[in-house]
């Protein structure tokens, strides 16, 4: 059967329990599917809406786990509330408030699944525990365009 998957993911700033003791990178991520996947500006209007956010901001991206340059996962920052640590450890940049994480890339690329499982998720935030998120990032960007430009 394997784990259900979903276009998009909220990783929260802070556990889904606030009780719980010594929480682990899946206390704090939750399904969110959105209606309007695929449209850039609906996706922020669908995020702004249905989480009864007064802001949004895109602050980054960050890598798979898997050795892909061709998508990436996109992030859709709330700005305000605690730090995020995770997305934060992910990217390399301090991340604050709740985040929309959905799978992306540039317009010529299409050869991904829009869909994925939390457990994918989770390996892939789990890499980034031995990883400098930073400096992954900005050297998988950098093999990204060079393949764009048949570098």
């Amino acid at each position: 059967a394997g784990a259900r998957k979903y276009n998009c993911f909220l990783i929260r700033a802070t556990p889904l329990d606030p009780a719980k003791e010594n929480p682990r990178d899946g206390d704090y991520i939750e399904p969110f599917p959105l209606e309007r996947y695929g449209n850039w500006g609906q996706e922020m209007k669908e995020l702004k809406t249905r989480l009864g956010w007064t802001q949004l901001y895109e602050p980054g991206k960050f890598f798979s786990h898997r050795d892909v340059d061709r998508w990436h996962y996109h992030i859709y920052a709330q700005g305000e509330g605690p730090r995020n640590g995770i997305v934060s450890r992910c990217t390399g940049r301090e991340i604050v408030g709740d985040v929309a994480v959905v799978r992306s890339s540039n317009v010529e690329v299409n050869d991904y699944a829009d869909e994925f499982s939390k457990t994918e998720l989770l390996r892939t935030t789990g890499y980034y525990l031995n990883q400098d998120g930073f400096e992954d990032n900005e050297q998988r960007e950098r093999a990204r365009v060079a393949g764009l430009l048949d570098v």
